[in-house]
């Protein structure tokens, strides 16, 4: 298995495989993460299906509330504590996208069969002969040779993105549908900074949402207690030191911040997959926007549905990718409309004012 990436450096997290790690958080709950002699990860929820990622690792994720209770409160000022589902009392599961990847990372490294290509961004992909260009950052050209460093697979599996490379191949072919549709709103990220003593300005442990009609702002709190602001100017001061004593660091975090919004996209498209070379999953083949929390989760569930197939059919490709594409796509669909639909409800809601507080 050859994973490409395109970003400067491999993740290294600094967590070990022989420590066990506890993560906070709201609902009293437990998700592990172990293997004793090359079990598999499962996380369970009453209510949905079990999920089982095989994972070679010692490892045990705890995601746990020390205070053994929920939340539920309404003040004065107009503000609202809402469990996503009052019935059954379940909040939202979150756990920060940064600390998943490492460990994911991690987990892969273990596997012999995989190797890890940093600095490599995919050009063109020749999707009938599995033959892929790549981009390095450190040459003026591409990659196309196997002595350059090219790549001839036997298959092409595209996870990169809602802008995928490997998508844009399959759009050339006759028979594939596609559409996008780009939300009005886009979005900018701004900075609640810690109170005087260094704690969270608000409730660490919820997110906090204030709807206004056409518009919403939302919090999300940083969990390592570092704000966007300090991680710029750390960064700075270790990479560029000098540069820092030259911009001033009040204005390098106003420069650096004054962004154009970024746009928020929503992708439909089918089949996932050409023959028995090429197949497509999580966002490349069904981006959703980011109002529903389930992004992720749908890309985890190709994985899950995908193994599946393929154990049903010996890694049989001739059968898996096209039953792949065939009985993903219907449920893909339906959560990129859930996510839409919920950016309108969330939206237009609550429009009396004050603010939302849904736990997670």
């Amino acid at each position: 298995v050859e994973l490409e990436d395109p970003n400067n450096k491999p993740v290294e997290p600094e967590d070990p495989f022989n420590k066990q790690v506890e993560l906070e958080y709201p609902g009293n709950k437990q998700v592990e993460l172990e293997d004793p002699g090359n079990k598999q990860v499962e996380l369970e929820d009453p209510g949905y299906k079990q999920v089982e990622l095989e994972y070679p690792g010692n490892k045990q994720v705890e995601l746990e509330d020390p205070n053994n209770k929920q939340v539920e409160l309404e003040d004065p000022n107009n503000k609202q504590v809402e469990l996503e589902d009052p019935n059954n009392k379940q909040s939202i599961y979150s756990v920060s996208r940064k600390f998943l990847n490492e460990l994911l990372l991690t987990a892969a490294e273990k596997d012999p069969n995989v190797h890890f290509h940093f600095h490599h961004k995919l050009v063109t992909a020749d999707l009938e002969t599995g033959i892929t260009t790549f981009h390095r950052q450190d040459r003026s050209q591409p990659i196309i040779s196997r002595e350059e460093g090219g790549r001839f697979t036997d298959l092409v599996v595209g996870a990169d993105g809602a802008f995928s490379t490997i998508r844009r191949q399959l759009m050339k072919r006759p028979g594939f549908d596609y559409s996008q549709r780009y939300i009005e709103h886009g979005y900018l990220e701004l900075c609640i900074p810690p109170t005087e003593d260094g704690e969270f300005a608000m409730e660490q442990n919820y997110l906090h949402i204030w709807p206004r009609g056409t518009f919403m702002m939302i919090a999300l709190p940083n969990q390592d207690r570092l704000y966007t602001p300090e991680k710029l100017v750390e960064f700075f001061r270790e990479c560029f030191p000098d540069a820092v004593a030259l911009i001033g660091q009040d204005q390098l975090v106003k420069d650096f911040f004054a962004t154009r919004p970024s746009s928020l996209v929503s992708v439909k498209c089918k089949p996932y997959h050409i023959g028995c070379k090429a197949l497509i999953i999580g966002d490349a083949a069904h981006a959703m926007v980011p109002f529903y929390g389930q992004g992720m989760n749908a890309g985890f569930e190709d994985c899950r549905i995908l193994d599946e197939l393929m154990e049903r059919h010996n890694d049989d490709l001739s059968l898996v990718l096209p039953e792949f594409s065939q009985t993903r796509n219907e449920d893909a669909e339906a959560i990129c409309d859930l996510a839409m639909y919920n950016y309108i409800e969330v939206t237009n809601r609550y429009k009396g004012g004050g603010s939302l507080f849904m736990s997670w």
